[in-house]
């Protein structure tokens, strides 16, 4: 069993093999649920954080990215299988490490065997992100991006990266490339502060060519700098503020290192 931040998992054994049965619990007492979740509607344009909003957008989403062909993990509710209750979900179980685990600076994974990962990586956001701006589908962005959420799964002979944490949502109606902004710079965040920092620049180049979409990547540092929206400018600037008191390195520190690196002529198309 596990847990975080109050939900608790377990893995059980099921006629579609190993699973995680989640439960999602309460984090703050019912009033201050009600207050926050409305100002998560209201100001972050997010789905609810209760642990009910938590446990239907997870499902809703992990649903949606399956039915698209993205990797993440099979989902059913408890009443599909008999297993569980209203309050939990039964999840595909992954074995495997997460891709930060593998690309640590204590891991001691091979420099080849890293950029490899970290390409693969590139890849998987380049194409979604492109889908996401293709379809203006905010819920292809997701809500808490790092290399901690993805696990890499040895799986007969073939490698998977299945994203998993979906329990927040963007809601529609949004502007999808400051979304994906939002996720790069956290993606990128979470590799800069457990990799070798004499490594980082090799591991972004690694990542920019497997994401392989370079007037995107463009758009959205021109977006992080310099935003056509006034509005999104000063909440930029904002993020930009308090992030600078965060310890280094911040979401600004990749972003200016990716905005050094997006100025390289365009790569090759990707192959459909």
């Amino acid at each position: 069993m596990s847990s975080s931040e109050g939900n608790r998992v377990w893995r059980v054994e099921s006629a579609k093999g190993p699973l995680a049965l989640k439960r999602y619990a309460m984090r703050n007492s019912p009033v201050a649920d009600a207050v926050r979740s409305t100002l998560t509607w209201l100001w972050r344009r997010k789905s609810s954080p209760t642990a009910r909003g938590r446990r239907h957008a997870e499902f809703t989403l992990l649903r949606h990215w399956r039915q698209l062909g993205y990797d993440v993990p099979r989902v059913w509710k408890p009443e599909e299988l008999g297993l569980g209750d209203a309050n939990t979900l039964l999840i595909e179980w992954i074995d495997g490490p997460t891709l930060l685990d593998l690309v640590r600076r204590k891991a001691n994974t091979p420099p080849e065997q890293r950029h490899a990962l970290l390409r693969k990586l590139g890849d998987e956001m380049g194409r979604r992100h492109e889908r996401a701006l293709a379809d203006n589908d905010p819920a292809l962005i997701q809500e808490h991006g790092s290399a901690a959420h993805v696990f890499v799964s040895e799986q007969g002979g073939s490698q998977r990266l299945v994203r998993f944490d979906h329990e927040q949502a963007f809601l529609p109606g949004q502007d999808v490339l400051p979304l994906i902004t939002k996720e790069v710079a956290a993606t990128l965040r979470s590799l800069a502060k457990k990799t070798d920092p004499s490594g980082f620049d090799d591991d972004l180049a690694a990542w920019v060519a497997g994401y392989n979409a370079p007037d995107l990547l463009r758009a959205l540092v021109d977006e992080a700098f310099h935003s056509d929206s006034l509005a999104r400018r000063c909440l930029w600037w904002l993020d930009r503020a308090f992030s600078r008191r965060q310890k280094s390195p911040h979401k600004f520190d990749v972003l200016d290192a990716l905005r050094a690196l997006s100025v390289s002529p365009p790569q090759p198309a990707r192959a459909a």
